[in-house]
C-alpha cells in the first residue's frame, strides 16, 4: 500500500511521461504481432499480458485521475440509455466479421476483458479526463475519441468505415463515462462491445455501412440520453 502511494505521489509531468512510455511500448510490442500475421486468436492471447500489465501501470501511475469522477448510475435507470445500448450492441451484430470456431470465440471474448480494461483506462481514466479538466467536456470527448481511434491505426482493419466505427464508439464510451462517473461501467460495456464481434456474424456478409449506422444512431440517442435531466428516485412500490 505504502509503494502504491509512493508511486502516486511522484511529480506529474513524471507520471506521465511513464504513461505515455507504457503505452508506446505496448503499441509497438502489439503490432508487431498483428503485422506478422499469424491467427488472429494467437494474437490476442499474446497481447492479453501486455494489456493486462499496462492497465497495472496505469493505476499505480495514475489513480487520482483514472477514479477522480464520482460514480454515480442513477442515469442508467433511464430507458433512453438501454436504447443507445441497444443500437450500440446492434453494430458489432450487423457488422460483417469472421466466424471463427466456438472455443476461438470464447477465448477472444475472454479476452475483450483486458482490452476493456486497459483501453478505457487510458483513453478515458486518464487522456479524456485531463483533456476536459483542462479544454471542457465537449472538446474532451471529441479528442479523446479522435485519440482512440488513431491509436488502432496499424492494429485495426484499415478502412474508412471501421475508423469511422471506432471514433463513434470512443464518444459513445466518453459520453456514458462523463455522465456516470463509472470507468468500471465503460470498461464492462467495451468489453461486451468488443466481445460481440467474436461470435458468427448474424447476417453474412451484409453492407457495413449498416453496422455504422446502427452505432451512430446510438451515439445520436446516448447524446439525447446525456442532455436529460435525471429523474428522481421514487419510493419503491409506487
Amino acid at each position: 500500500m505504502r509503494s502504491w502511494l509512493n508511486v502516486a505521489r511522484l511529480d506529474f509531468k513524471l507520471r506521465l511521461a511513464l504513461v505515455i512510455a507504457i503505452e508506446v511500448a505496448y503499441m509497438a510490442y502489439s503490432r508487431l504481432f498483428y503485422q506478422a500475421g499469424p491467427d488472429f486468436t494467437i494474437i490476442e492471447i499474446l497481447r492479453t499480458p501486455a494489456r493486462l500489465v499496462a492497465a497495472g501501470a496505469f493505476c499505480l501511475l495514475m489513480p487520482d485521475i483514472i477514479f477522480s469522477r464520482r460514480p454515480s448510475l442513477t442515469k442508467m435507470r433511464q430507458p433512453l440509455f438501454w436504447l443507445a445500448m441497444i443500437f450500440v450492441a446492434g453494430s458489432p451484430i450487423l457488422a460483417p466479421h469472421s466466424s471463427p470456431p466456438i472455443l476461438d470465440a470464447v477465448i477472444l471474448s475472454v479476452a475483450a476483458i483486458p482490452v476493456g480494461l486497459h483501453e478505457e483506462f487510458f483513453a478515458r481514466g486518464i487522456v479524456q479526463n485531463l483533456i476536459v479538466d483542462r479544454l471542457g467536456a465537449v472538446w474532451g470527448v471529441l479528442l479523446a475519441a479522435v485519440i482512440f481511434a488513431l491509436w488502432h491505426v496499424g492494429a485495426a482493419p484499415d478502412n474508412a468505415i471501421n475508423f469511422a466505427g471506432i471514433a463513434v464508439a470512443g464518444i459513445v464510451f466518453g459520453v456514458v463515462y462523463l455522465k456516470t462517473g463509472s470507468i468500471a461501467l465503460v470498461v464492462a460495456l467495451h468489453a461486451i462491445y468488443d466481445s460481440l464481434f467474436s461470435f458468427p456474424a448474424v447476417f453474412g456478409e451484409i453492407n457495413p455501412i449498416f453496422g455504422l449506422l446502427s452505432l451512430m444512431i446510438g451515439a445520436a440517442v446516448v447524446g439525447i440520453w446525456a442532455g436529460r435531466k435525471t429523474l428522481p428516485n421514487l419510493p419503491v412500490g409506487r
